[in-house]
């Protein structure tokens, strides 16, 4: 709920793109999809690609450690959700997200670096020796932006501490959705992972209280 909440101000005309903004639609996308945070963080402006299914897109990244690509199957936004955009409390599309980040950041593409130009978490530096300057999001941005949302809506874990928020926790945290979802299918969780068995076996996949 408290990401829903930091998310809002994307959707409102001539919203100033920030760093800490675009990290909460990062992590939105993260929880959703599962997939690693270096990929998400370089990913490029024509990640979403045509998928069989009319109401579905793939979102591919490239996992620079494996020299590939990883594909990810999105639902894409339904006639209802497009009809009931201005509702704060209904649940958007992850594609319809990335779309609205990529508008946001579009006009940055043209001051961007070499190096950067092509990747969607872009934004204007404000502060320090590069003010002014276009630049991309980093994990260390990333990891400055969720611990500030845990300290902003004192959000703790099971044991009253301060909750962390990280690309690797939500990764464990959609692989074991997946795994409960397909009723302990150790395959299909791999695959919505994009590991093999052995490895979502042993990195991914928490034991329950059954278990």
């Amino acid at each position: 709920a408290a990401l829903r909440q930091a998310i809002k101000p994307i959707w409102t005309d001539g919203v100033s793109v920030t760093g800490e903004l675009l990290a909460f639609a990062l992590l939105v996308v993260a929880l959703h999809t599962g997939r690693n945070n270096t990929p998400l963080l370089e990913m490029g402006r024509n990640c979403l690609r045509p998928h069989p299914k009319d109401d579905t897109v793939f979102l591919v990244l490239w996992k620079r450690r494996g020299y590939n690509t990883s594909k990810v199957a999105l639902r894409a936004e339904s006639d209802v959700e497009r009809h009931l955009e201005s509702t704060p409390s209904v649940r958007t599309s992850v594609e319809r997200l990335i779309r609205r980040v990529m508008v946001l950041t579009e006009p940055l593409d043209t001051e961007a670096p070499a190096d950067l130009k092509g990747r969607v978490w872009l934004y204007r530096s404000r502060g320090g020796k590069d003010a002014g300057e276009i630049t991309a999001l980093s994990a260390e941005r990333l990891n400055y932006a969720a611990n500030s949302l845990v300290d902003e809506h004192s959000l703790t874990d099971s044991d009253g501490r301060p909750l962390r928020i990280n690309v690797s926790r939500l990764r464990k945290t959609f692989a074991n959705r997946i795994f409960e979802l397909t009723d302990g299918d150790l395959a299909t969780t791999a695959a919505a992972l994009g590991n093999t068995l052995k490895v979502a076996d042993q990195n991914y996949l928490a034991p329950g209280e059954d278990a």
